[in-house]
């Protein structure tokens, strides 16, 4: 199991802190952190992500520990500390001027991922979360798999482009809600994070400070990678077991005329030598 204080903690008082971004020194907002957290060592998001973003990064940071399989001691003081990351989310991006609309919103998108990946882990099924997740008790909704995606609708008619930033993170770190269940929703959920991506990052020319794989945070966004089908898979399985066949004979054969050459040589020297 992973040490429960790698997660970020959150102190009584605000600290602000220069960080160096992108070559250029700018003031990064640390309301509540605790930096001995070693969490806290993935990088920032730049200022251009907007206040929105910032407030929203703990909670996505905690987003990645559970999707790279890190499993808490305690399931419940995990629960209370995470409860209190999306409270301070919202006061945190109350207080940098957020809309209360887009707070709602991706508040909404951050509880309904973090929901998902921990009911997805073998610690997650049952307990505490059953009782009561966190969209229960932020929003009073069981499940948010497919109005997740109503808010995805809804930020890309109005423009909300911080709401669409926190979106298309959680895909990108797996979140799908209902389209786990449809039939190639994972493909589905690749293509809307594509499009997300196109949406927000085409216009600036170069890649965001994003939980993105680098195919996508790279300056030249590429369609991610998919799993190849099993059928393709055992062709080309099939294709490089003849290659090697195919080798493996050629030296076999290669080695057996050499023998054969020695045997011969071999028989020529034991004649020569029977002879008086």
């Amino acid at each position: 199991m992973s040490d429960f204080s790698s997660l970020p903690r959150f102190t009584e008082t605000a600290k602000r802190r220069r960080e160096v971004q992108d070559d250029a020194t700018v003031l990064v907002s640390t309301t509540g952190r605790d930096d001995a957290s070693d969490a806290w060592e993935h990088v920032l998001p730049s200022r251009q992500e907007g206040p929105l973003m910032h407030a929203a990064w703990p909670s996505l940071l905690i987003l990645t520990h559970i999707k790279a399989g890190w499993v808490p001691d305690d399931i419940t003081a995990f629960k209370n500390r995470l409860t209190e990351i999306i409270r301070e989310f919202s006061r945190q991006a109350d207080a940098t001027g957020c809309p209360a609309e887009s707070i709602a919103c991706a508040r909404y998108l951050l509880c309904t991922a973090l929901d998902e990946a921990v009911v997805l882990t073998a610690w997650g099924q049952g307990g505490v979360w059953s009782e009561r997740s966190l969209l229960s008790l932020f929003h009073n909704q069981t499940w948010g798999g497919d109005a997740s995606f109503r808010i995805v609708d809804y930020a890309q008619d109005n423009k909300l482009r911080d709401v669409l930033a926190i979106a298309f993170e959680i895909l990108v770190l797996g979140f799908q809600g209902r389209l786990r269940t449809e039939k190639d929703g994972t493909e589905k959920a690749d293509l809307l994070a594509e499009k997300l991506f196109h949406v927000l990052y085409d216009d600036r020319g170069e890649g965001a400070r994003s939980f993105a794989p680098k195919a996508l945070s790279a300056g030249k966004p590429q369609r991610m990678m998919r799993l190849p089908a099993v059928k393709t898979v055992g062709l080309i399985c099939l294709v490089l077991l003849l290659v090697a066949m195919v080798g493996r004979g050629l030296q076999l054969a290669q080695r057996d005329a050499q023998m054969r050459g020695d045997l011969d040589s071999l028989n020529h020297v034991l004649l020569n030598e029977a002879q008086p």
